[in-house]
């Protein structure tokens, strides 16, 4: 009998009906990360991980250090002043459409926003399902992703719950900062907190390896590089 392929933790049946390109890449994307996230949460002794503090000493500042209490306002309002920046930026850099405010304009695409479906065009190529430029939706959205993913991973929370604050950070992105420019996107809606998981839980490892390390000058700039944005809240009084 022939063997299945497996990539990681997918197992990939060869008796299942043709999908399209699109539908394929998202399907098997879409599964493999509820299968690693799956079993990465059935190892957790424990249903959250311990948040943590501001160490405030010396060179070390802004790093993470460990508490037993999960942390839930830091997320949220993290979230909601990188969106906001990142919706500024975005009317700066493209003023048509997402610099509009006349609401004769911008209420009717509120309108679509919640009446149509999010966009998504399978005939497009590869991540611009959407219209978008790929390395936007690939790139751009999967570092979004991860950075609402991690911080609550930070602040003490476990993966699921990390993994609908970055679900719904995506929705309200799309649905409530950029529909007043543009209709939501069918990938984004998804490939943010899926890819979110990855990129972020990779940071979060990372950081947590590097306070391992014995060189507080090299120990202080990977941290920097893994969560600069966490690094700087932290060293002003953010307590995760």
């Amino acid at each position: 009998m022939p063997r299945i392929p497996t990539v990681g933790h997918c197992r990939i049946s060869r008796k299942v009906a043709p999908l399209s390109p699109s539908a394929s890449v998202a399907g098997v994307l879409a599964a493999c990360v509820f299968s690693w996230v799956t079993s990465t949460s059935a190892q957790q002794v424990v249903p959250s991980e311990p948040a943590m503090v501001r160490a405030g000493s010396g060179f070390d500042w802004g790093q993470l250090q460990l508490v037993q209490e999960p942390v839930w306002d830091v997320p949220v309002w993290h979230s909601l002043g990188l969106m906001t920046t990142m919706r500024v930026g975005e009317a700066a850099l493209w003023p048509d459409p997402f610099a509009e405010t006349r609401w004769s304009i911008v209420g009717p695409r509120y309108q679509a926003a919640f009446t149509q479906p999010p966009k998504w065009d399978s005939n497009r190529d590869v991540f611009e399902w959407d219209g978008d430029r790929w390395y936007i939706n690939a790139i751009g959205h999967a570092a979004l992703g991860g950075e609402l993913y991690f911080r609550p991973r930070a602040c003490g929370h476990g993966v699921w719950v990390a993994l609908g604050q970055a679900t719904l950070g995506a929705a309200v992105w799309d649905y409530l900062f950029e529909a007043n420019g543009v209709r939501p996107s069918g990938l984004d809606l998804w490939y943010t907190p899926l890819s979110g998981v990855v990129v972020g839980e990779l940071r979060f490892q990372g950081y947590r390896a590097t306070t391992r390390l014995q060189s507080v000058p090299l120990r202080t700039a990977l941290q920097f590089l893994l969560d600069p944005f966490g690094q700087i809240e932290r060293a002003i009084g953010a307590p995760c």
